[in-house]
């Protein structure tokens, strides 16, 4: 029995040792985050300054520049903050917000990577229980992946749906772009991975972002896809 004592005491101690050194670690962990998104918002105070002065000038096509400039500074910033929430505690900050109006400015966003495309919009009145922020973020690296792998023998086309499923909301995102095999389908959402013989720009890290950020707001994402016939990506998360 006093062997036993003394072995649980042992193993009591080491705990507590174990755990003061995860909590210190936690500690230095959240104070890179936070010193992280500082030097990365930083750049962003120079620009959407620059954009201010450049609102107060009397052309419309130099006060219109600096309105994108301005919503895309603030829109960053805040896509900053979300990473930072999510990687710190696992969960993008909580939010509310209608699909539409999100879709509508991303689109205008990505007008310049979407050049010459054919996009159908299938809206329904749909809120989600997201941040504006975070549902752009996941639409958006769809959307840019659509238009990176869009066929090189056929205009794009894109097709954006949105209709509410009993408590979610389903996101489907379809274009008619390259496709992609079985094998990389299957790894699709895995970071950094690249199919076979790809050219395109990237990182591999676009999927796999969406993957995780759909996860931790308690919602799922499904690709199909054929070879160069085209992808469809379908996100469902959770309805306000």
């Amino acid at each position: 029995a006093l062997i036993l004592l003394r072995a649980l005491g042992r193993q009591r101690a080491f705990l507590r040792v174990h755990l003061a050194s995860l909590g210190e670690r936690n500690r230095e962990l959240n104070a890179f985050a936070a010193r992280t998104a500082h030097d990365l918002k930083g750049p962003l105070s120079p620009v959407r300054g620059y954009a201010d002065l450049l609102s107060l000038r009397e052309e419309p096509e130099v006060r219109e520049i600096a309105k994108r400039i301005q919503r895309a500074s603030d829109r960053m910033a805040g896509i900053i903050d979300d990473l930072l929430e999510l990687s710190v505690h696992g969960k993008p900050i909580p939010g509310k917000v209608t699909v539409t109006p999100v879709v509508l400015e991303l689109l205008d966003e990505l007008r310049s990577d979407l050049r010459e495309a054919e996009v159908k919009l299938e809206l329904g009145d749909c809120t989600t229980a997201c941040s504006a922020n975070v549902l752009a973020q996941i639409l958006r690296n769809v959307i840019t992946n659509a238009a990176k792998y869009r066929s090189p023998s056929r205009g794009l086309e894109l097709r954006i749906e949105a209709r509410r499923t009993d408590d979610s909301v389903e996101l489907a995102v379809s274009d008619n772009g390259i496709g992609m095999d079985a094998e990389t389908t299957a790894h699709a959402f895995e970071p950094l991975y690249r199919g076979a013989g790809s050219s395109s720009p990237g990182h591999g890290l676009g999927l796999a972002i969406v993957r995780r950020t759909v996860q931790a707001i308690g919602g799922t994402v499904e690709l199909t896809s054929t070879k160069g016939e085209g992808t469809r990506v379908v996100v469902r998360v959770p309805a306000a």
